[in-house]
């Protein structure tokens, strides 16, 4: 593009696109549109390029060492791409002075050179929206004024918004999001995603250094109308919460028929066993080695830990033998204590944790109950 000048009459506006049909579009997305129709140039500055190809992309990505990059693409082929799945795409144009302006656009311009386009992403707190924010507000003769307060929202609460339909995906994110992510957020912290970025952009001000006052946004604009093929689909499986009340309801339902017939159904309890086990795997590597935000705050890995899969093969022995095994009665009263803890933490678990929770410690029970009544007999 050619360099700045300050006669070019142009604009720059914030573009937000609608939450797409794919699992990775859930929250939309946010760039920011340059247009010059003095000299033709029309581009979209892309905080969201990343590159699949890139060495152990996978394992980068579940460590929270993935790198996204920012690119200008011509407006016309971004906004093709959202038509063609069926996604909206509106433009906030931002009512910036012509020195905001320069200084805003000059920023874009370096920022997209080799040597300054890559930064480390952070789905809270460095993604595609904040990047977006951060660059207007610092192009800024003043300071965005921000609500007095923003109530009593939180990351997860944010995130819910947006994967209400999909409760199997939510669930993946609350198995793995800790305690920091239901920390009340600051005015400023607030419009972490597109969605809520382009809200605040609708009554959010701008305090002049000369102390005039006036609204960030000029204008909004519908580029693109969504349509029924990028709307995203409710999930058709049956919610998480209530599997796992089944779950535990079953095990209620096996430990009477084990009562009346004085044995334990033991491969049963080593299959759910081994699922408890295997998951925590997951949430504990997640817990001490990603550089993901809040999940090293995660207190479900006090149940989703590896400890079940390791005592596997000792309690598989014992119950084959009929034996007493000191796992059991231990197990039930530190899932006391685990329930305890999940009502007093600041946390909010997943709904599925209080009746698995629930459903281990009465399999755990019967086999302590039954082993007694047996070797009492």
């Amino acid at each position: 593009m050619n360099e700045v000048k300050h006669e070019h009459v142009f604009s720059l506006g914030v573009i937000t696109c609608t939450p797409g049909a794919e699992s990775y579009s859930l929250y939309g997305h946010t760039a920011l549109r340059y247009c010059n129709p003095s000299t033709g140039e029309d581009v979209v500055f892309n905080y969201g390029l990343f590159d699949f190809a890139s060495p152990h992309f996978l394992w980068r990505f579940v460590l929270g060492q993935t790198d996204y990059m920012v690119g200008a693409q011509p407006t016309a082929y971004f906004l093709r791409d959202y038509e063609s799945q069926g996604r909206g795409v509106t433009e906030q144009v931002l009512n910036l002075t012509r020195g905001e302006e320069d200084r805003l656009l000059r920023f874009l311009l370096w920022n997209i050179q080799p040597e300054n386009r890559t930064y480390r992403y952070d789905y809270l707190t460095n993604n595609c929206a904040t990047c977006v924010l951060d660059a207007i507000s610092e192009a800024l003769d003043g300071t965005v004024q921000y609500p007095g307060e923003a109530g009593c929202r939180t990351y997860r609460g944010e995130l819910h918004r947006f994967t209400a339909e999909r409760p199997w995906m939510q669930l993946g994110n609350d198995l793995l999001l800790g305690a920091d992510c239901d920390t009340l957020l600051s005015p400023e912290a607030v419009p972490f995603l597109p969605y809520t970025l382009a809200e605040f952009l609708d009554t959010a001000c701008v305090i002049r250094t000369d102390g005039r006052q006036c609204r960030l946004v000029s204008e909004t604009r519908v580029l693109v109308a969504p349509n029924a093929a990028g709307q995203t689909e409710s999930c058709s499986f049956p919610r998480p919460a209530l599997v796992a009340w089944l779950f535990a309801l079953l095990c209620l339902g096996l430990v009477v028929w084990e009562w009346h017939r004085r044995r334990v159904v033991w491969p049963v309890d080593a299959f759910v066993f081994f699922l408890q086990g295997l998951s925590g795997c997951l949430v504990l590597f997640m817990f001490c080695f990603s550089e993901h935000p809040t999940v090293g705050s995660n207190g479900q890995v006090l149940l989703l830990n590896p400890l079940p899969l390791l005592c596997l093969p000792w309690v598989i022995a014992r119950a084959r033998k009929r034996r007493k095994c000191l796992y059991h009665p231990l197990n039930v009263i530190y899932l006391c204590f685990f329930l305890i803890f999940s009502l007093l933490t600041r946390q909010q678990f997943a709904e599925i944790i209080v009746p698995l929770s629930l459903g281990i410690a009465v399999r755990s029970a019967s086999h302590w109950i039954n082993t007694y009544r047996t070797h009492a007999a």
